[in-house]
């Protein structure tokens, strides 16, 4: 009797590994799908902050409204050194007429943040208005716009970072004429880094308070070198919003010595440190006639328009610090005097 032929089946390696791998496959595609969907929230994020941030420049491209002041002949200012679309150095000539001329230097503002002293901020533009031959320098730090990404908490703004250039400019619009400089810190650098832009939140304030292209506002993202004319003089001048994360006194006088080795200028102005202070340094100098001389550098550094109380100065357990910023009054024999406008100082 002839055996029937049994069928053998062979076990199936192939699906057996595609059981084992199913779940893993599974786990990798939701793990995937939540990656693409955060990555398109945020690219929604980016665009939506793109979308607001031409809306402002489309805005800023009307000029700002003159300030309404006695001095009737204005300063020239000249872009001497460019960077891409920013300057380095500018020539800036103030009219042989004006009999006092005063320079104003502030920063850190930090507009927006919830301790801002906006009422300071206020009381020194009008001071300025007020003095109709100061003109201003600005160090930096003008806004505080903290992003999803910066240090710190949105939820210590009172408003975005964008809506603080805006308001930053309608501040300052009555005494645009008057900036002769600014360079940007780097608050304003988180703008650009949220949206990918360099130099994009210090373009825009520049350009918002730059009332004639012929005479724009001079600004830069790192160095700025201002030659100041007057009455066949010239004063030198670097404007930096400063570096480093000095909280010592020793140490802001360290980093404000070698801010004075970035350049050749008699005067160095600088912010970031957030404490008024000043030191200077000397060198000998050749001259062309064979000669050699003491040459003095100075260094100063304005404070903070940041209340201390409330601030991350406190609770980071940081010396309390003030809102003195920087005068710098031109004489006709070429010298000059820096002074500190105090909280009492009218």
């Amino acid at each position: 009797m002839a055996r029937s032929k049994q069928k053998v089946v062979q076990p199936n390696s192939t699906e057996g590994a595609n059981k084992t791998l199913t779940p893993l496959l599974h786990g990798e595609i939701t793990r995937l799908k939540a990656a693409v969907a955060r990555y398109e929230a945020a690219d929604a994020a980016r665009l939506a902050a793109w979308a607001e941030y031409h809306r402002i420049e489309d805005k800023l491209t009307v000029t700002a409204e003159p300030a309404d002041h006695e001095v009737v002949e204005q300063v020239k200012i000249e872009w001497i050194s460019t960077h891409l679309e920013e300057c380095r150095r500018a020539k800036v000539i103030i009219p042989d007429s004006w009999d006092k001329p005063l320079i104003f230097a502030k920063g850190d503002e930090q507009l927006g943040h919830v301790t801002c002293d906006t009422a300071r901020v206020i009381k020194d533009i009008d001071w300025v208005e007020k003095n109709p031959q100061c003109l201003v320098v600005l160090l930096g730090d003008a806004i505080d716009s903290a992003t999803k990404t910066s240090p710190g908490s949105i939820k210590e703004n009172t408003m975005t970072p964008l809506r603080q250039c805006e308001s930053y400019i309608d501040l300052h619009k009555r005494i645009a004429n008057r900036i002769i400089g600014y360079v940007g810190g780097n608050h304003e650098r988180r703008i650009d880094k949220a949206l990918d832009e360099g130099g994009g939140a210090i373009r825009l304030i520049a350009q918002g308070l730059s009332r004639e292209t012929t005479n724009k506002i001079p600004y830069s993202g790192g160095l700025l070198l201002v030659d100041v004319y007057w009455r066949g003089h010239l004063w030198t001048f670097t404007l930096f919003h400063g570096a480093g994360a000095a909280a010592t006194a020793g140490s802001k006088v360290q980093r404000m010595q070698r801010n004075m080795l970035l350049t050749d200028s008699t005067i160095t102005l600088s912010g970031h440190l957030h404490e008024e202070a000043k030191t200077s340094r000397r060198y000998t100098k050749r001259l062309p006639d064979g000669s050699i001389t003491t040459v003095k550098t100075v260094a100063l550094q304005c404070g903070t328009y940041l209340k201390y109380i409330g601030s991350y100065g406190e609770t980071g357990g940081m010396a309390p610090v003030g809102p003195d910023m920087i005068v710098i009054e031109l004489f006709d024999d070429g010298k000059y005097k820096d002074t500190s406008k105090g909280e009492s100082d009218s």
